[in-house]
């Protein structure tokens, strides 16, 4: 809470990661229903057709950091190499589905 704060964000958007309030438990179509009826998908969809927002490693590190703390202080492979193992325990989706 003392990061958000600190910060003057413009919108801080929350997704209710499961109906049991558990833990590191992701039940993904309730959160891709969530991010269809916020518009996000849509911005994705914006960002996917040539208008995405690229962030220098630093930058990343400073948006992202607080989500997954094994990133602060992490060399910029390993870095890469801790998002690819997060986002393979993502619930798996084609693009297509999203729509």
């Amino acid at each position: 809470m003392n990061m958000l704060h600190d910060t003057s964000p413009n919108y801080i958007r929350c997704l209710k990661p499961n109906e049991e309030k558990r833990a590191a438990l992701f039940d993904g179509m309730m959160i891709l229903k969530q991010l269809r009826y916020s518009g996000m998908l849509e911005s994705i969809k914006i960002r996917m057709a040539g208008y995405a927002v690229r962030f220098e490693y630093e930058e990343f590190i400073s948006h992202y950091g607080s989500v997954v703390p094994t990133l602060v202080g992490c060399p910029q492979e390993k870095c890469q190499q801790v998002c690819v193992y997060y986002l393979q325990l993502s619930v798996p989706f084609k693009s297509s589905a999203l729509y």
